[in-house]
């Protein structure tokens, strides 16, 4: 377990590149508001912070490139009534321009399209009670990556 951590921060902190400098391999974590529409007929309210990891590879001609990311999401809220819980996957693919010319500094604008799969769970403690919700959905995302 402690091999794939280090692997894990090496690659959050480091790029690994091909022989050839073409392929480029990503580790992403970090943290999501989320907020939903409804309230969820909770006491917990509608939002959730929630922790993602994930991974992404992309491949470059030039100063052009085209890359995937995946990431996982899990969060929870809860109190002694309810407990309020997400997770999830989002896949990207994305095409891009590394404006620097060089392969150890980069600034690439890029757009993506991403594809969500995530599902809400209520717990209802009191009544024994559960129900889950599930939401796929498509959007595009711009983004400016160091």
């Amino acid at each position: 377990m402690k091999r794939y951590l280090i692997v894990v921060v090496v690659l959050m902190f480091n790029r690994g590149y091909s022989q050839m400098q073409k392929l480029k391999l990503t580790a992403t974590a970090g943290s999501q508001y989320n907020r939903f529409n409804s309230g969820f007929s909770t006491n917990t309210g509608p939002r959730i912070t929630s922790f993602s990891l994930g991974a992404g590879s992309y491949f470059y001609f030039g100063s052009f490139f085209v890359g995937t990311e995946f990431q996982f999401i899990d969060g929870q809220q809860k109190n002694s009534d309810y407990r309020l819980s997400l997770s999830g996957l989002n896949s990207t693919l994305s095409v891009g321009y590394n404006i620097l010319k060089s392969y150890k500094y980069s600034f690439e604008p890029n757009v993506g399209v991403v594809m969500m799969k995530n599902k809400v769970n209520t717990d209802n403690f009191r009544n024994n009670e559960s129900v889950y919700f599930t939401k796929n959905s498509t959007g595009i995302v711009p983004a400016i990556d160091f």
